[in-house]
């Protein structure tokens, strides 16, 4: 071999010992970028995290205000026919209390009536 051979084959050597030195160095540095990438995401989402937690509590507190609303509405809904009933009843017995006055009302025309009938001092339109 011929020192010009044994140079050329030296030189390959250094450009394929530096080609894979840059290649170890370009896939450490992407390794590097990715490492640096995967915490950022993971920094992000954990903020997301602390996002999802935060809506899963506002949900939960809509949801209960609206289980209270309903309550609340079921209750009045409640009161409200109870106040109805109450004033069916109340009408009923008033109802029955006008039925009995116009009862004792008749009997009472009807026994004035009949006294005034034997009554001799009582005038009527036959004794003229």
């Amino acid at each position: 071999m011929s020192t010009t051979t044994i140079v050329w084959i030296v030189v390959i050597a250094l450009v394929v010992l530096l080609l894979i030195g840059l290649a170890i160095g370009l896939t450490g540095r992407r390794r590097a970028i990715n490492r640096s990438r995967a915490a950022e995401l993971r920094k992000e989402s954990g903020q997301q995290g602390i996002e999802v937690e935060q809506t899963d509590v506002e949900a939960r507190i809509a949801r209960a205000d609206a289980r209270s609303a309903r309550a609340e509405a079921e209750h009045r809904t409640a009161e409200a026919e109870r106040k109805q009933a109450e004033a069916e009843r109340v009408e009923a017995e008033a109802a029955d209390k006008e039925s009995a006055a116009s009862q004792r009302r008749d009997e009472y025309d009807r026994t004035r009536r009949q006294a005034d009938e034997i009554d001799p001092d009582q005038r009527t339109g036959q004794d003229g």
